[in-house]
Formats: structure tokens, C-alpha cells, sequence
């Protein structure tokens, strides 16, 4: 459950590059909210009409983490994971293989699919509503930590049906 969902207009502020921005908790995380509304329609009005469903997509992202993990997986990402960290030093002091990220975290191999997935965090969630759809297209701009891809994000959009779309190491 989000435990801070938006809620309220003074929640949002006014973006430089969206409708409105806020920041909430995903994941135990902290994640950025972008929403997108067309720019014809008031759309403090649109704000208004859609915070339950904007809330609701919140709520699914939040209770679906398992989905959008298998997605990654299923694209091979903890392999992509092995591949960047394996150029990183190897740690010769130990015993497993390990490696030293670029944040100075260390990473044993082979990195397991808990330790994947509890890497992963959303950074950012925008939502996009369009005049002519309820649902607003979602994408997703998934971290990990430690930093396996360097600054490089995964990207996964989800379409009004909930299907799930992976669309790459970004960055």
C-alpha cells in the first residue's frame, strides 16, 4: 500500500516539462510522480476529475512490483546486470567473485534473482492522459541499487489493459 498517495491539489506543483509533478512512495521507495494532461483542457480541472484514478494506478504499481520483476527477468536484465557489473575491478581479498561498482558497492556473483529484484526501484512514473482515453499510459523508469547499469535505467510502459511492455536499458 502507497503510504503517501497523493491525495489533494496542493499535493501537485506545476512542472517545467509536464502538467504537474509530486513525489510519493513506490516500493519503499521515493519515486516522482510525472502527470501529463493534454494541453488544450484545463488541467487543473483534469487534476481534479482524475486524483482516484491517478491513486489507482498508483496502487496497482505498488501491489504488481512481482509483474513487472518478472518482465525484467524474462528479458534477461539480471543477466544484462552480470554482464555490466563483470567489467567493474573483481575484489580479489574474498573468497566469492566480486565485484566493486562505480557507487563503491560491492557485487557477488552470481547475483541472485532476490538480490535483483530488491535492487530495483521506480525513479520516476509518468503519466500520460491523452482527450481521447480514461486511462493514462504509464511508463516506469526503474533503478537499481546497488548500480548495476551505471546510471542506465530500465524502461517499462504499461497501456490502459495493464499489459506490460519493456522497452530497454535507457541512458
Amino acid at each position: 500500500m502507497i503510504k503517501h498517495a497523493p491525495k489533494i491539489l496542493k499535493d501537485f506543483i506545476i512542472s517545467d516539462n509536464f502538467s504537474f509533478e509530486t513525489y510519493s512512495t513506490i516500493w519503499k521507495n521515493g519515486t516522482t510522480i510525472a502527470i501529463d494532461f493534454p494541453e488544450e483542457k484545463d488541467e487543473n480541472q483534469w487534476l481534479n476529475n482524475n486524483l482516484n484514478l491517478i491513486n489507482e494506478e498508483l496502487n496497482w504499481i505498488e501491489k504488481n512490483k512481482d509483474k513487472i520483476e518478472e518482465l525484467l527477468l524474462e528479458n534477461n536484465c539480471l543477466e544484462l546486470a552480470e554482464e555490466w557489473a563483470s567489467s567493474y575491478p573483481l575484489l580479489d581479498c574474498v573468497e566469492e567473485e566480486c565485484y566493486v561498482m562505480e557507487d563503491g558497492k560491492k557485487v557477488f556473483f552470481p547475483i541472485t534473482t532476490d538480490d535483483f529484484s530488491n535492487s530495483l526501484y521506480i525513479e520516476t512514473i509518468s503519466m500520460k492522459f491523452d482527450k481521447c482515453r480514461e486511462t493514462p499510459l504509464l511508463e516506469l523508469i526503474i533503478l537499481c541499487n546497488p548500480d548495476y547499469f551505471t546510471g542506465h535505467c530500465l524502461m517499462v510502459d504499461i497501456d490502459k489493459n495493464k499489459s506490460l511492455k519493456y522497452k530497454g536499458l535507457w541512458g
